[in-house]
């Protein structure tokens, strides 16, 4: 009786100790509500600007949601390709899931974003005016940043690539996105 009794106190202790080392996540929720125009869902044209499939366009699905009373906010995007007709075809060209949170410790966003193949990687994340940007390193020495903006409501992100260490930025990648439906109550 005694052992339980220790064993049910420890794993208390255990499950508070998170929420007593950070405040209880008052920090991060705060910090989270600044990304709160993203929950909804989201729905418009993709388009591959350079590389393999340049010029291919895409209807594209992004559904973004606040998780956990706000400190997580979860990104799912599917984007399908469009026949030249501008029917959508059922072959799917961008499948991700991004999990966005705020790291206190940091005083920084932390992105980690997963491809449908089950690559992965760290993103920083960060607002640069009322642009949202986020990017990562990539294995041949350069840098993708994808930078978000929200003209007239819309989400419109353009994704860019420099082989130079920022000298020269391309663009490979183009979005723009409607809202077309709010998010739903917190559960």
């Amino acid at each position: 009786m005694w052992s339980a009794a220790v064993v049910l106190l420890a794993s208390s202790m255990i499950a508070l100790a998170p929420q007593a080392a950070s405040g209880g996540g008052a920090v991060e929720r705060e910090a989270m509500k600044k990304l709160a125009f993203f929950v909804g869902e989201w729905t418009g044209e993709g388009k591959v600007l350079a590389g393999p499939g340049a010029g291919e366009k895409s209807a594209v699905l992004e559904k973004a949601e606040m998780k956990l009373d706000g400190v997580v906010l979860v990104l799912e995007g599917l984007g399908k390709r469009k026949a030249a007709d501008g029917s959508v075809t059922s072959e799917v060209v961008h499948n991700a899931f991004g999990v966005l949170t705020w790291d206190a410790k940091k005083g920084a966003y932390s992105m980690r974003a997963i491809k449908s193949d089950g690559a992965a990687v760290d993103a920083e994340a960060k607002f640069e005016g009322d642009n949202f940007v986020w990017g990562f390193e990539v294995p041949n020495g350069g840098r993708i940043r994808y930078t978000i903006t929200f003209p007239e409501g819309r989400w419109h992100e353009v994704g860019e690539y420099t082989p130079d260490g920022g000298k020269t930025w391309m663009p490979v990648f183009e979005m723009t996105l409607e809202k077309t439906k709010a998010a739903a109550a917190a559960r």
